[in-house]
């Protein structure tokens, strides 16, 4: 798993999040992202994917309760990004 990847930019904002949470990477080819988000205690809590040309995309964190949260970004199966985030 790498943590970061040389020349890639991943970005997560507004941080804290209330009910939205976007992420820019800096790469805009289709890529599909899949994305795992885990509380404090390591509990899944959130599961998505996402295919997208975008540079940027949401992830809907209205279900989440307030906390620190670790999410894992996996682009097209092959690199992972590790970010967190505090839902408030």
């Amino acid at each position: 798993m790498k943590y970061l990847i040389e020349n890639e930019t991943l970005k997560l904002y507004p941080n804290p999040v209330e009910d939205n949470l976007f992420i820019e990477v800096s790469n805009d080819t289709i890529s599909v992202f899949s994305i795992q988000v885990f509380d404090i205690t390591g509990k899944l809590v959130l599961s998505d994917e996402v295919t997208t040309a975008s540079k940027l995309f949401e992830i809907n964190t209205k279900s989440l309760k307030k906390g620190f949260y670790i999410c894992y970004i996996s682009r097209n199966n092959n690199e992972t990004y590790k970010a967190k985030f505090i839902k408030k």
